[in-house]
């Protein structure tokens, strides 16, 4: 028995069905004698033998089986065991200990005692076979000495085999470690994937959104019309853009301050996309200028979303002094190859809007 609590523990063979071939160690008492036991899962409450039956089948299964938590009754009490298992032709070999660590050490020391077992087996044999010829002097003497040879080769195969027994349980504890790491790291590896693509859509959406207003930036803007200008080209349809610019807003600034520049920004970007329509895109350009792609529209209907952006904004209440906006528009043509041809051209429109008094929508087609 070993008295050292790290290395104490209890080693069992058993055939497939549970059954209690023989206790190669025993050092925590689990086994009250004289009484045998006939199951290995007898050794357990009621919720552990269940559970015991399930390992014995992981081991059967699986070939090995690592770390299953037990409750076994030790001194009266219920103790939590650590047991592992393994399987050859022979049987099953289970392991248990108080601790998962101390599995490797507790398997050094029971190969140790099991080779001591071994040589006292050995000199046992040898000496019963000496009694033998001693008393039964009619004996073939070559007869006694390769009984004898036979019942050393017994030894030393199941010596080998405890061994290898043994190795095999070390490899696949290493084999069990190995993997829990590897699932660790692939774990920590997907958490951190998401973890940067969550911060790479983030810093897409700041990329294309304007920082004051909230709203969609002129590179936004360009992606978007680039987008549906390709589109309407394929499928010969509708396009069209407008250019927004608030009407003498340097001299809000100058009179109200820039915090009330930056305010009114806020409120007119807000107005312009609650009332444009649905598939239509609100953008900030830069300063005071805005911009509005709308799509599957031309001529007069797209001239009528862009007059209902400026009315909305003369008609809504401004804290400091009212404010309007001059719009150009300008409608997709075949001649057109680029985007740029485009906001060109509702910028001339701009301009004239502006030249023309202000507050007004001025079409080229």
């Amino acid at each position: 028995m070993i008295d050292h609590p790290q290395t104490q523990g209890i080693a069992i063979i058993c055939d497939t069905q549970g059954g209690v071939r023989q206790i190669l160690r025993d050092d925590l008492n689990l086994v009250a004698p004289p009484q045998p036991i006939a199951n290995f899962t007898t050794l357990f409450d009621r919720a552990s033998s269940a559970k015991a039956a399930q390992f014995l089948a992981a081991v059967i299964a699986q070939g090995a089986a690592f770390d299953w938590q037990l409750n076994a009754c030790l001194k009266n009490r219920m103790t939590m065991l650590h047991f592992f298992g393994s399987a050859s032709d022979t049987g099953l070999l289970l392991l248990g200990v108080r601790s998962s660590e101390n599995i490797v050490r507790f398997q050094d020391e029971m190969s140790r005692i099991n080779n001591e077992h071994v040589n006292v087996l050995r000199e046992t044999i040898r000496q019963q076979a000496v009694a033998v010829a001693a008393v039964e002097p009619k004996d073939d003497p070559q007869q006694i000495e390769a009984m004898s040879e036979l019942n050393n080769e017994l030894v030393n195969m199941q010596r080998e085999l405890g061994r290898k027994n043994a190795e095999l349980m070390r490899v696949n504890l290493e084999l069990h470690r190995v993997n829990s790491e590897l699932e660790d790291t692939r774990a920590q590896l997907e958490q951190k994937h998401e973890q940067l693509l969550a911060a790479n859509t983030q810093l897409a959406d700041l990329a294309a959104t304007d920082t004051l207003t909230g709203i969609p930036n002129r590179r936004a803007l360009e992606q978007s019309l680039q987008q549906a200008f390709y589109t309407a080209k394929l499928e010969d349809r509708a396009l069209s853009v407008a250019i927004i610019d608030v009407d003498h807003f340097k001299s809000l600034n100058d009179t109200f301050g820039h915090a009330a520049g930056d305010e009114a920004l806020k409120q007119l970007a807000n107005i312009l996309s609650k009332t444009a329509r649905e598939s239509d895109m609100v953008a900030r350009l830069g300063g005071e200028e805005f911009a509005l792609v709308i799509r599957n529209a031309a001529g007069k209907e797209a001239h009528k979303a862009a007059d209902r952006l400026r009315q909305a904004i003369e008609s809504a209440t401004w804290p400091d002094r009212p404010i309007t906006v001059s719009i150009g528009l300008a409608t997709l043509r075949p001649e057109h190859t680029s985007i740029d041809q485009l906001l060109e051209q509702a910028d001339e429109a701009l301009y004239t809007s502006k030249e023309t008094g202000r507050n007004r929508v001025t079409a080229i087609q």
